[in-house]
């Protein structure tokens, strides 16, 4: 994400650490305070719903030209991405118990996510560019989301 901010816009590093902690500012504000709509909802739904609106989100964010456009679409895709985050720990959170509820959230996001999203990201700014990567996450995010609404 820095290294994509840098080289399309031309930013300094203050600005772009902005930029780029916006969405996990945002993820987590809108993951805590939109919990009671798995509670509501069906929890699998939720979370397709969120993830599939950040998908589009994400592909629109591939396509973005200013720095404005880049701002109000990552805003927007982290909030739809922590709303639909509630869903899926709340189907963890029935379908496990004790310290495994733990791993199982670890291993959802942060383990799987920090080993195999760069791999990838790599590959495709190697053989493509760094707007690829958005696309590639924007596809990824609609498929699981969709695969999700349907099979949970």
């Amino acid at each position: 994400l820095v290294l994509f901010l840098r080289s399309e816009f031309s930013l300094d590093v203050s600005t772009v650490g902005l930029l780029a902690g916006i969405e996990l500012f945002v993820f987590g504000l809108f993951s805590t305070n939109l919990g009671h709509l798995s509670d509501r909802y069906r929890p699998s739904r939720v979370f397709s719903a969120g993830l599939v609106m950040c998908g589009i989100l994400y592909i629109l964010l591939s396509y973005s030209r200013t720095p404005l456009q880049f701002v109000v679409l990552i805003f927007l895709s982290a909030m739809f991405f922590g709303s639909g985050w509630s869903g899926i720990e709340k189907i963890v959170a029935n379908s496990t118990s004790g310290e495994a509820r733990l791993l199982n959230i670890a291993w959802l996001g942060y383990y799987l996510g920090f080993a195999v999203g760069p791999a990838v990201a790599g590959y495709i700014i190697d053989a493509f560019s760094y707007r690829h990567v958005f696309m590639f996450r924007g596809i990824l995010s609609v498929t699981v989301g969709l695969l999700a609404g349907v099979l949970l």
